[in-house]
């Protein structure tokens, strides 16, 4: 019987993967939170019909956590705090 084993690939090697690269799936995207642009891996399978626009990355899971707790489920800074504190 015949192995194989291949070393598993980092997020830093799948953006320097030239395989990734010449099927366009890696993508410049700009980061809210800091103004910046980072490459980032885009949505796979590639798409004729993309499901986000160019330049748009997925938004700060904990900042749309508050903002469901805050403004759907009705708590106040104090009790974010205190969830935060006990997490």
């Amino acid at each position: 019987m015949t192995c194989l084993v291949q070393r598993v690939t980092t997020p830093d090697d799948a953006l320097k993967d030239k395989h990734w690269i010449d099927r366009g799936d890696i993508v410049d995207v700009l980061d809210p939170t800091t103004g910046t642009f980072v490459k980032q891996i885009g949505v796979v399978p590639n798409s004729p019909r993309p499901q986000r626009k160019f330049g748009e990355v997925f938004q700060n899971s904990e900042r749309n956590t508050k903002r469901v707790l805050k403004d759907l489920a009705g708590l106040s800074e104090e009790e974010l705090a205190e969830l935060k504190r006990r997490a």
